[in-house]
């Protein structure tokens, strides 16, 4: 896809001699090897490398300032996250981005999101809320702070987006599922700075977030689901729109897409999705939010204020009386399907 690469191509800074040199200092590093990796993959997900660049490992010695076996690893282990990929006796290069790509991977993000997010809000519990809305309040949801391209190509902010998305699905209780909603989460990563990089502004990203929160707090999983595909359906239209060859079926594209999705989708969330009943035992104090508010949300996003200032930490309390009020009938009847049970509607 010409616009995609040409984009990609004038993203990130010209890269001098040992300008990006990691150190065992980098966050979270414990090896040279592992600060390789991290100052590597960070670079990719930037553009600071062309999609279908070939990496040479004397060019990256330079720039990075580092040996080659610690390249090497690093360079391997980007292989198996799809960011780089390895040509045998060739070497490696960064994989390649194209609207067919992007399409493919959404769909897979899709699904794999969809069970994630149903196994997580039938199985999670207090402290699971707790630390969605703790996950929340760091990247600013709900703060009706304008945040902008500089915000959204941020690497802090990155990886405060990175963790509330984890936040959502990590009471999914499959180490394997939740590896790979990561992998994919990180490969989609870069066509959503490709699309920031187009248009800045033209996505209120803040309420899309709060949005798929609140329905994920509320145990929707039908909304959570729909909400997320339509947070990736916006990137995926940003970037079809750029590209000529694309713009002009760029919405029957997206359309087609949503059916194939769906389609599958019986298959893939449970025909039945059942909050986990949270007791006495398990219910830990919530977290207070830095102005101490402790009012209860609405029920729906579209019923709230539109001045709301802060997400508020105190709304898991307002679950807890649903859940308590749940337990009291579930221990003399049959439990009955929720709220995400039913199979998606077609777009």
């Amino acid at each position: 896809m010409a616009s995609i690469r040409s984009e990609a191509r004038a993203a990130g800074p010209i890269r001098e001699p040992g300008a990006n040199q990691p150190g065992t200092n980098e966050p979270g590093a414990k090896t040279l090897a592992e600060a390789v990796f991290r100052k590597l993959r960070q670079d990719i997900l930037k553009c600071r490398f062309r999609p279908g660049e070939k990496l040479l490992l004397e060019s990256l010695r330079e720039i990075y300032g580092t040996g080659l076996a610690p390249l090497r690893e690093a360079l391997s282990r980007l292989s198996s996250t799809g960011l780089v990929i390895a040509e045998g006796q060739r070497g490696f290069r960064v994989a390649p981005m194209s609207t067919d790509d992007l399409v493919d991977l959404v769909k897979a993000r899709v699904w794999v999101e969809a069970q994630a997010l149903s196994a997580a809000i039938a199985r999670g519990d207090r402290t699971w809320q707790a630390e969605i809305v703790a996950a929340a309040q760091r990247l600013g949801v709900g703060t009706g702070e304008a945040a902008n391209r500089v915000t959204y190509l941020d690497d802090d902010w990155v990886k405060r987006h990175s963790r509330f998305h984890a936040a959502l699905v990590a009471a999914a209780g499959s180490r394997y599922l939740l590896e790979f909603r990561a992998a994919l989460f990180e490969m989609t990563d870069r066509y959503f700075r490709l699309a920031v990089i187009y248009k800045p502004n033209s996505r209120d990203i803040d309420a899309e977030h709060r949005a798929i929160m609140e329905a994920v707090l509320d145990r929707d999983a039908v909304a959570a689901i729909r909400l997320t595909e339509d947070h990736l359906m916006e990137t995926i239209r940003t970037l079809l729109v750029q590209d000529p060859a694309t713009r002009a079926d760029a919405d029957g594209r997206i359309a087609r897409l949503r059916r194939e999705i769906e389609e599958a989708m019986p298959a893939i969330v449970p025909a039945q999705v059942v909050p986990a009943q949270v007791g006495p035992a398990q219910v830990g104090p919530s977290p207070v939010g830095p102005d101490g508010d402790r009012a209860s949300r609405g029920r729906s996003v579209a019923r709230k204020p539109a001045g709301r200032k802060s997400v508020d930490s105190k709304s898991v309390d307002s679950k807890s009386a649903d859940n308590k009020s749940a337990e009291g009938t579930s221990a003399t009847s049959q439990p009955t399907a929720r709220r995400g049970s039913p199979p998606l509607p077609r777009a």
